[in-house]
């Protein structure tokens, strides 16, 4: 590896514990105009939350281009896309169940209180998931869809394609579960609780380990993206179909 390799590497880390700098307290004013709009308070900074973390995930991303030259192809084509479909909702399941074994290690007091409910519906409710969720209720479904493209397609090309071909000196498989690993790092950060990281560390290992291996064996990034939105569209649809999963889950 070179010191391009490591100064994209720790460029790519560290911007994710420290966008909150500026992501923040921007959300919360470009939260003012979405509100008058009619748009609830509460979702509109999350809209604007996702919006300016997508946008900067971009900027991130055609910097560590620049610096590391790696090429993306894009494989937009409509086989691309069904595929990714059903690899989406492959990777929603498996995410529930590797995340409800890890549940299952919960304290049972936790579970007693109903702070721990292992169905897909609450498992993606914690931490983060909230800004998707928020922003995929129905009266901002039509800025939600495209603000959670927006955002995994930047993780897809930061994690897949920048630190996967960043990691490659060291072999394809090392490559791809240290990015899966930094991808399951980022998860964390700002999570208030073990208990409301598992779920999104669960599908970060998932989509991680799946979505790396698909990049290795050389697809692109449509796929991967249309996937990665299928995952995150699941609560949405769960929540239109199951409404006792609208109440808030206390982490």
């Amino acid at each position: 590896m070179t010191t391009v390799d490591y100064i994209a590497i720790g460029l790519a880390l560290a911007f994710y514990p420290l966008r909150r700098v500026w992501v923040g307290p921007l959300s919360r004013i470009a939260r003012v105009p979405l509100a008058e709009v009619g748009v609830p308070l509460a979702d509109a900074e999350s809209i604007a939350r996702l919006a300016l973390a997508g946008l900067s995930q971009l900027v991130l991303f055609f910097l560590l281009r620049h610096l590391t030259g790696v090429g993306v192809p894009v494989a937009a084509d409509l086989p691309s896309f069904v595929f990714g479909i059903c690899l989406g909702v492959a990777q929603f399941g498996a995410g529930s169940q590797v995340a409800a074994f890890f549940y299952s290690f919960a304290p049972e007091s936790r579970i007693a209180y109903g702070v721990v409910d292992r169905r897909p519906t609450q498992l993606a409710r914690g931490g983060w998931m909230r800004h998707y969720r928020a922003a995929m209720r129905t009266s901002t479904v039509a800025l939600g869809l495209p603000l959670t493209v927006l955002y995994v397609t930047g993780e897809e090309l930061i994690f897949r394609f920048i630190l996967l071909n960043t990691f490659g000196a060291l072999g394809h498989v090392f490559a791809v579960f240290l990015a899966t690993a930094c991808f399951m790092a980022v998860q964390v950060l700002a999570m208030p609780t073990w208990t409301s990281a598992l779920f999104p560390v669960a599908g970060a290992l998932v989509v991680g380990l799946s979505n790396g291996a698909l990049v290795v064996g050389g697809t692109g990034l449509l796929p991967l993206v249309v996937a990665h939105s299928t995952f995150f569209l699941f609560p949405f649809v769960f929540d239109r179909a199951d409404p006792d999963s609208r109440s808030p889950l206390a982490y």
